[in-house]
């Protein structure tokens, strides 16, 4: 299914573009040399501000035209609450290294979900299968036994700050999994292939 996209970019000086695309990436990077478009050939870099995406290339093109018809003010609205399928002003605030809070939306929403536990004890038996070739392999795995898991650290500060602040009760603890501090480097994509 290809997709296609409604973009706004921030140039250089600081005002906004609106396009279509159906590849976001070679897009964007066509705009930062100058081939993108002719408004943005002078005022690059420019950066990705916000993006929706839709099934076909008429649905986005009448989006674009829908965002050159927004005042400034709505335009940094839009983008300051972000898109469907991204939120680039906490990307920003990110990159600029500022505090953020992002709260899933769906949190309580039902899900299918494609497997059991089953699916999950086959899961544990192949990384358990796979765990002494790993820690031969890589030997920074060889206290885990190869065994590729991230440390669980209790986070009692955070668990107050949200009781306090949503006046509400967290029975048992609040755990914060640190795969930031897993022991080989890209070890999630490597677990995730075994």
């Amino acid at each position: 299914m290809s997709r296609h996209f409604a973009y706004m970019l921030i140039c250089n000086d600081n005002s906004i573009y609106s396009g279509y695309t159906n590849d976001l990436n070679n897009r964007i990077k066509a705009h930062n040399l100058g081939k993108g478009a002719k408004y943005t050939k002078y005022r690059n870099p420019v950066s990705l501000a916000y993006f929706e995406c839709f099934e076909n290339k008429s649905e986005a093109m009448k989006r674009e035209a829908a965002f050159k018809k927004l005042s400034r003010e709505q335009k940094e609205n839009l983008i300051s609450k972000g898109g469907l399928y991204m939120n680039e002003g906490y990307i920003l605030k990110m990159s600029n290294y500022e505090e953020i809070f992002w709260e899933n939306k769906e949190k309580n929403m039902e899900f299918n979900i494609p497997f059991n536990m089953d699916d999950i004890k086959d899961a544990e038996d192949r990384l358990n299968r796979f765990a002494p070739y790993i820690a031969k392999a890589f030997p920074e795995t060889a206290t885990s036994k190869g065994i590729i898991e991230s440390p669980l650290l209790e986070i009692n500060k955070m668990k107050t700050f949200i009781e306090e602040s949503k006046g509400i009760k967290i029975d048992g603890s609040l755990m914060l999994k640190c795969d930031s501090h897993l022991p080989v480097s890209g070890s999630i994509k490597a677990r995730g292939g075994v």
